[in-house]
């Protein structure tokens, strides 16, 4: 039986990737949950099903761990469980995408994860978005200019290879909007400036001044 309080456990690196691509409201309760299980023991109470979907993906890994270091203290390991704990790794080694991870996630989860899964927007697919998140800019800023962010957005991110290394797409979405990313090009080539008039004072016929343009 594993001794608690633990001094440390075993934080993969795949861990941090699961969690970096939650709502910001729900990585801290997610990391400590993670925390709490591996060093105390502690069943999590979390209310968030994202958070209790990268949870369960994570607790198999803990658990493996504990076994090992609980036997590797008796001096002997149970059989197979080394081939079990590279299963385990291999796993979690496959979550690097957005996608990937979005896919594992939802496949973990119930049905309400399903809306989490990021899709692509935009001619060129940098853009990512959860229905969530475009109901949201759909709401907020109206479908018109939505569709402009996310159609300059996208040709941005492709010009440079998203050398920017957006990955916030909602953020960035509303970034575009809040400054008015591309607005004055598109003015200046739907709108070209007029060239402008110039005049010279002359007399009338009634001997009062006025403009002649020419």
């Amino acid at each position: 039986m594993t001794e608690y309080p633990s001094e440390s456990f075993v934080f993969y690196r795949s861990f941090r990737d699961a969690i970096e691509e939650m709502p910001d409201k729900n990585k801290l309760a997610t990391l400590l949950a993670i925390c709490d299980y591996a060093l105390y023991g502690a069943e999590p109470a979390l209310k968030d099903a994202m958070a209790r979907a990268v949870f369960t993906v994570a607790r198999p890994s803990i658990d493996a761990n504990k076994d090992r270091r609980r036997n590797g203290k008796k001096g002997g390991r149970p059989k197979n469980e080394a081939s079990g704990l590279e299963k385990e790794n291999h796993r979690f080694s496959e979550m690097e995408s957005t996608e990937t991870v979005s896919a594992t996630v939802t496949e973990a989860g119930t049905e309400a994860d399903k809306p989490y899964a990021r899709k692509k927007y935009g001619q060129y697919g940098w853009v990512k978005l959860t229905d969530g998140d475009y109901n949201r800019l759909l709401n907020d800023l109206g479908e018109p200019e939505v569709k402009r962010c996310i159609a300059y957005v996208d040709e941005a991110a492709q010009s440079t290879g998203n050398k920017n290394k957006w990955r916030d797409w909602n953020l960035v979405l509303r970034r575009c909007h809040r400054d008015g990313w591309g607005i004055s090009q598109q003015q200046q080539t739907s709108h070209p400036p007029q060239p402008r008039k110039t005049g010279k004072i002359v007399l009338d016929e009634n001997g009062e001044e006025m403009v002649q343009f020419a």
